[in-house]
């Protein structure tokens, strides 16, 4: 497949995947932090005691069950409690497969970039993966500006090129 057989759209998907690159990257920092420290609002023990019209333990007793009410609202209690959990582990479960996905984004991006070699991947990873501006990224590698705007264009078409061809894969094995 040669540059002139990639469409527009997929070479402005590219485009996008690369500008966006560090808005993937800060994602997948607020997905793992949030991670890391999930907790629920409340406790399971807090909840039942709030609705089973618990007494604090330094009163004698740990709860007041004298009617059909209190044995109701202890059922509830627990009921919630099934639900919170279920709620709490869907929760965690889909940030994991947000970052899962952010992740496999961003390894296919960083994978695809690295099969360009030469100058087209250097130029794209300053530019998209490390964040240079145009004037560091021509410093570090040490080319001049017609070259370098080249080697991204060319980079980009390349990219895209590869994208094309797993959808097109993609589709023909459906």
């Amino acid at each position: 497949m040669t540059g002139n057989d990639v469409n527009e759209a997929m070479i402005e998907k590219v485009t996008k995947m690369l500008v966006g690159y560090k808005d993937l990257e800060k994602r997948a920092k607020q997905l793992m932090f949030e991670i890391r420290n999930f907790t629920p609002r409340a406790s399971d023990d807090d909840l039942i005691d709030a609705l089973t019209f618990g007494k604090p333990s330094d009163a004698g007793s740990i709860y007041v069950r004298s009617s059909k009410i209190s044995d109701k609202t202890a059922s509830v209690a627990e009921a919630y409690k099934s639900s919170a959990a279920a709620l709490n582990k869907k929760h965690m479960e889909e940030l994991e497969n947000d970052l899962r996905v952010i992740h496999m984004e961003m390894m296919r991006l960083e994978f695809y970039i690295d099969l360009l070699g030469g100058n087209h991947a250097r130029v794209i990873r300053a530019l998209y993966i490390e964040g240079l501006t145009y004037q560091q990224a021509i410093v570090k590698i040490k080319i001049s500006i017609t070259t370098f705007k080249k080697m991204r264009r060319e980079g980009i078409l390349k990219l895209a090129s590869m994208y094309q061809a797993i959808i097109a894969n993609d589709a023909a094995e459906c």
